[in-house]
């Protein structure tokens, strides 16, 4: 679909809509969108998104990731230069092809939206799960390696054979009863 084709549509829609490539390129604004931005169609065409957002082209594109890989609407929040109007959500619109990019569509809106809040919370509490996974994951490591341990420990107190650990500068650490027996040597 081309631009102007869109546009035909999306002049229509009462919400805001920037249509644009993955890598941020605004292919197409609808009437709403300008309006909300306050800006001209002619004067975003071409031009990348990160210009008229609070992040870099590199959070920008991170952002844009997850929508072109669906058509399931991705919940946004990213927040405009203008200060009152925030991308709320975004999804694959066209996908990749051997002569074209992955087209996403945005949409705008203006305000902040108290949704923006929930996610925000979601993203912390999946954070906090993902922490005590990796948490209790640790645990486990370090009980396994106890039992390890305290099974060395056993075999070297009740090994027949005379043990001695050394550092490199051959200064005694540990000595097992058997050498203690055969040599005399305490700590």
């Amino acid at each position: 679909m081309e631009s102007e084709e869109f546009l035909l549509v999306a002049d229509k829609l009462p919400q805001g809509i920037i249509l644009l490539t993955k890598e941020g390129l605004i292919l197409a604004v609808n009437k709403k969108a300008s309006q909300l931005l306050q800006i001209l169609p002619k004067n975003l065409v071409n031009k990348n998104i990160s210009s008229i957002s609070a992040a870099s082209k590199k959070t920008v594109i991170e952002l844009l990731r997850p929508c072109s890989r669906t058509r399931s609407p991705v919940t946004l929040s990213l927040k405009l230069l203008n200060n009152s109007c925030t991308i709320t959500t975004g999804f694959l619109f066209t996908p990749a092809s051997d002569s074209m990019s992955a087209t996403v569509l945005l949409t705008i809106q203006k305000g902040r939206p108290s949704s923006t809040q929930f996610l925000a919370l979601n993203q912390e509490i999946y954070k906090q799960k993902n922490l005590m996974r990796l948490l209790m994951q640790s645990r486990d490591n370090l009980e396994e390696a106890l039992e390890k341990l305290q099974l060395a420990a056993s075999v070297f107190s009740h090994a027949r054979e005379a043990i001695v650990i050394t550092d490199a500068s051959n200064k005694i650490h540990e000595t097992n009863n058997t050498y203690t027996e055969i040599t005399g040597y305490t700590n």
